[in-house]
């Protein structure tokens, strides 16, 4: 909607913020970096827990 998809000089994050900052002005890059930090810590802790049942199953250990 903003248009910004076609300055070739912006990408990924940037591109995400410009976006933002330009609907919903200063605030706009502030949504995308608690996006951004929700988003990563989630999956930390998603892969973590994932990791650790791989781990369970292969090793064929029991846990309460």
């Amino acid at each position: 909607m903003s248009g910004l998809y076609k300055d070739e000089s912006l990408e990924g994050a940037a591109l995400t913020t410009a976006a933002f900052e330009q609907f919903l002005g200063s605030a706009g890059p502030l949504v995308v970096a608690i996006g951004l930090i929700f988003f990563a810590s989630s999956t930390i802790i998603g892969w973590s827990y994932y990791g650790e049942k791989c781990f369970q199953y292969l090793f064929k250990i029991q846990h309460c």
